[in-house]
């Protein structure tokens, strides 16, 4: 998959770590979700082994069948609303069935937290916390879709818009992709909350 003139998918891929929580963030209609199936197929070609594809918008045959096709190394979940700790146990379980690495969520927002709170800002932060220590624990890298409110103006994202989440999301994540789709491409911005990290372009 090529993301403009020159770079391919593989370039973005080589910035996924094990043990760490990625994001993929966009406006609606950019592309998210054809973009981690793109960053899954990327993952199974390279690493000759599954993913597991947690798919909370699409039901599995949809996913399949739009935007997949038949890729046997897709292990799929689509429980609708699905808890962090069943996704927890599936990533458990899935590492030590057959050596799990990657793990792609879309979209986060649909995820229910293992314990109810006070409001849907604190149950996402503590969704986050959660996916962060999974990935430490299990030593898989975790990749998440998280959808921005577009207010209209045509510009490319950036980390003043995850504002809305109500908290630093921004800070508790080690990597963000924030998707730009223009002319038949995607141009990505990427954000690092690591210690050696910075902004790029993709």
């Amino acid at each position: 998959m090529i993301l403009n003139n020159t770079v391919m998918i593989e370039d973005v891929m080589r910035q996924i770590r094990l043990s760490e929580l990625t994001m993929v963030a966009g406006f609606g209609k950019s592309g998210k979700t054809d973009f981690v199936v793109e960053m899954a197929k990327c993952a199974v070609k390279e690493g000759k082994q599954k993913v597991l594809f947690f798919s909370l918008e699409h039901e599995k045959e949809e996913l399949i069948n739009k935007y997949i096709g038949r890729e046997e190394l897709f292990d799929i979940d689509d429980t609708p609303r699905i808890v962090v700790t069943e996704v927890e146990n599936k990533c458990r379980a899935c590492v030590q069935n057959y050596g799990l690495k990657m793990v792609f969520i879309d979209y986060f927002l649909l995820m229910e937290p293992s314990v109810p709170r006070c409001s849907r800002v604190e149950e996402l932060k503590a969704n986050i916390e959660e996916l962060n220590v999974i990935a430490k624990e299990l030593n898989i890298a975790i990749v998440v879709v998280a959808p921005l409110i577009h207010y209209g103006k045509c510009r490319r994202p950036d980390v003043f818009d995850l504002r809305e989440y109500g908290f630093p999301i921004e800070d508790m994540v080690d990597l963000i992709l924030f998707i730009w789709r223009e002319a038949g491409t995607y141009e990505i911005t990427i954000y690092h909350s690591r210690a050696d990290g910075g902004r790029s372009v993709v």
